[in-house]
């Protein structure tokens, strides 16, 4: 990769000299903050509803008086993104390999309930919560198609993606960790009913009620 980075590098400042190169460097910049910046939203606002959900502690799940966000939650992230790189690449590329089938999984899944709940036609109605929308449906299918090709490119032995020996052993251990964890808490995630359950996960937009 340092290698082809290295090429385009010295492409570039042949073609368009040194102003060419100060174009790349922000620009390249520019791209890995804007992945920064979505790993900190989107982690924070994870860890936020894991809070509300009782999987992780109260403190992330507080807002901040003023600004309404999820404080403790967002420095949280900030500090591990702080402190991952010097883990060195190699323990990052783990992470990432590893973390790339949670996400095919969690894409696979957002895309058999989008397939679910949307219909072809009026006949195919059950409750009031589907919808029919048959454009929405086919893209559906789609995601779904699309998230077994990644996760077999991920798993099966073989393939282009498939996952290094470190990679597999952590994606082990983490499945190993998250199954442990929903044992010892199963019994409680049980007996809470589930509109209160919706409520600590999604909230109350309207804000008729407080559970505690």
């Amino acid at each position: 990769m340092k290698i082809i980075y290295g090429e385009q590098g010295a492409v570039i400042q042949e073609v368009a000299g040194q102003i060419g190169m100060i174009i790349l460097v922000i620009a390249l910049t520019m791209g890995i903050f804007t992945g920064l910046n979505g790993f900190i939203m989107a982690g924070s606002r994870l860890i936020f509803a894991m809070s509300r959900a009782k999987i992780l502690p109260k403190s992330f799940g507080k807002l901040h008086p003023k600004y309404k966000t999820p404080h403790v939650a967002i420095i949280f992230t900030i500090v591990i993104s702080a402190a991952a790189p010097w883990f060195g690449r190699e323990a990052l590329v783990w992470v990432v390999d590893m973390s790339s089938i949670g996400v095919s999984i969690a894409y696979l899944y957002t895309c058999i309930t989008a397939y679910t709940l949307f219909k072809w036609t009026a006949n195919d109605l059950q409750s009031s919560k589907e919808e029919i929308s048959p454009i929405k449906k086919a893209i559906s299918l789609i995601g779904i198609l699309a998230s077994v090709i990644f996760i077999g490119l991920l798993l099966i032995p073989g393939s282009p993606a498939f996952l290094g020996i470190e990679s597999r052993i952590a994606l082990l251990i983490w499945t190993a960790l998250g199954v442990a964890f929903y044992l010892y808490k199963r019994k409680e995630y049980n007996s809470i009913p589930k509109e209160e359950l919706d409520y600590l996960i999604l909230g109350d937009t309207q804000e008729k009620k407080e559970i505690k």
